[in-house]
C-alpha cells in the first residue's frame, strides 16, 4: 500500500527515485581543458555572507537598487507605495507585470541575451526558458530537457498543477497561465517578510547567489533558490541580505568558462553578457518599458 502510494504521487510530478550519484567525477578524458575551467566544473564549499542590495542584480540584468526599473521589483514597489490591502496588491502587481509582457518582444535567446542573431545561430533556435550562463556547468540542452520537469513540480507547490508531461506542453501553459501564481507567490512572501522580517537561518532558506569579479570590483545575482525573496526582499527596503555564495565568477576567465569552452558562446558574447550584469545594462527590448516607467515617476512629480 505504502508503495502505491509513493508512485502515485512521483507519477503527479513525473518524478522517479534514483541512487544519488553526485560524488561520481566529471570524465573530462577525452577532453583537453585548461585547469582554470574546472573551478566552474568543481564542487566547493559554499559560504554564508552579508551582501548589499544595492550592488545585487536580478536575472533580467536591473539593478536591485532603489530606482530600478526591474519589471518584477517595479512593479512590486508600485503597489507597495499605493498601500494596496490583500487582494488590491495582488491585482495591481499583476497588472503591471502583464503590461510589461505587452511592451516587448522576445523570440529567442539571442533576443534574451541582447546579442546579435546574425552571429550565433544556434541561440535562436532555443527559447527563453532554456536560457544558461555562459560560466555554468550545465549546458543548454541539459537545460532544456530537464527545466520543463522543475517547472512542473515548482508550479504544482505553488498552486498551479500541469497534467500534461510533455516538455512543450509543460512550458506553454506554464507562459499563458502561471503569471497569477508567480504573483500569489509573491504576494506570500511579502506578507510572511512583513510579519517576521527575513530570517533565512531559521529553515536555512538562503538565497543563492554567485559573485561576478571584475577589475577587483563586484556584483552579484541570485543564481539558484531565491529569485523571488531577492525581489520582495528589495521591494521591502532592506539594505542587505544573508546570502549563499555558490560560485565566484572572473571576468578575465572568460574562455574558460565551460559554455564558452563547449562552444556555446563565443568569448565575446560570454563578456557581452557577463557585461550588462555588471553595468545593469538590460537589453534593448525593454526599452518601452523603461521609458514607461520613466514616464510614470515624471507624472507624478
Amino acid at each position: 500500500m505504502y508503495k502505491k502510494v509513493i508512485n502515485y504521487l512521483l507519477s503527479l510530478f513525473d518524478a522517479k527515485i534514483i541512487r544519488y550519484q553526485k560524488s561520481l567525477p566529471i570524465n573530462l578524458t577525452k577532453n583537453n581543458f585548461h585547469p582554470r575551467t574546472f573551478n566552474y566544473l568543481c564542487d566547493q564549499k559554499k559560504i554564508i555572507v552579508n551582501l548589499n542590495i544595492e550592488n545585487g542584480r536580478t536575472n533580467r540584468f536591473f539593478s536591485l537598487d532603489y530606482n530600478s526599473f526591474d519589471p518584477y521589483l517595479f512593479s512590486i514597489k508600485r503597489s507597495l507605495k499605493d498601500n494596496c490591502k490583500q487582494k488590491d496588491l495582488n491585482a495591481s502587481i499583476l497588472m503591471m507585470i502583464e503590461d510589461y509582457k505587452k511592451k516587448i518582444i522576445l523570440n529567442n535567446l539571442s533576443d534574451f541575451f541582447g546579442l546579435n542573431p546574425y552571429e550565433n545561430k544556434k541561440l535562436n533556435t532555443y527559447p527563453i526558458w532554456a536560457s544558461i550562463m555562459p560560466w555554468e556547468s550545465l549546458s543548454i540542452d541539459e537545460k532544456f530537457l530537464n527545466f520543463p520537469k522543475s517547472v512542473k513540480v515548482d508550479r504544482a507547490k505553488n498552486g498551479y498543477l500541469i497534467e500534461s508531461n510533455d516538455p512543450k506542453v509543460i512550458m506553454k501553459k506554464d507562459q499563458v497561465n502561471s503569471l497569477p501564481s508567480h504573483v500569489n507567490q509573491y504576494v506570500s512572501l511579502i506578507n510572511s517578510i512583513k510579519k517576521n522580517g527575513y530570517i533565512p537561518d531559521v529553515k536555512n532558506s538562503f538565497i543563492e547567489v554567485e559573485i561576478l569579479v571584475k577589475d577587483e570590483e563586484f556584483c552579484w545575482k541570485p543564481s539558484g533558490e531565491g529569485n523571488h525573496r531577492t525581489t520582495v526582499v528589495a521591494s521591502l527596503g532592506y539594505k542587505t541580505i544573508k546570502s549563499l555564495v555558490t560560485k565566484v565568477v572572473r571576468f578575465e576567465d572568460a574562455k574558460y568558462w565551460p559554455n564558452v569552452v563547449n562552444g556555446t558562446f563565443k568569448k565575446n558574447e560570454a563578456e557581452q553578457i557577463f557585461n550588462r550584469y555588471f553595468e545593469a545594462n538590460p537589453p534593448n527590448f525593454n526599452k518601452d518599458w523603461i521609458l514607461y516607467c520613466k514616464e510614470l515617476i515624471s507624472s507624478e512629480s
